[in-house]
């Protein structure tokens, strides 16, 4: 399991609502999936967690959606289960499908 502390405080989805993310875990065979299928190395997951244009949404589940870009350019949607206090834990990461680049885009226009 990999662990890194940082915090960033993120507007949600319009709800009005803060996301603290102070730490970010992710377990050895979810790496291993994100990296295998879906090309995405850790420090782009925390790049889009600590992106200064973050839109989070719901999930299903009590997950949330993260979706920014990373340094590079690269648009990625990151799904975090909450774990307890500002700890969330990494369940996916992708690339972002077209409609939800059109909705990031949206969103940070705003």
């Amino acid at each position: 399991m990999l662990t890194h502390a940082y915090t960033n405080d993120i507007q949600r989805g319009g709800l009005g609502e803060i996301v603290r993310i102070e730490q970010i875990e992710i377990a050895d065979h979810i790496l291993d999936k994100i990296e295998a299928k879906h090309g995405v190395q850790f420090h782009e997951v925390e790049e889009a967690c600590l992106s200064h244009r973050p839109y989070v949404r719901r999930a299903r589940a009590g997950l949330i959606q993260v979706h920014a870009r990373t340094v590079g350019g690269r648009y990625l949607a990151v799904l975090l289960a909450w774990v307890s206090g500002s700890t969330w834990r990494v369940v996916s990461a992708r690339d972002m499908n077209l409609q939800e680049r059109r909705a990031y885009a949206r969103q940070a226009k705003k």
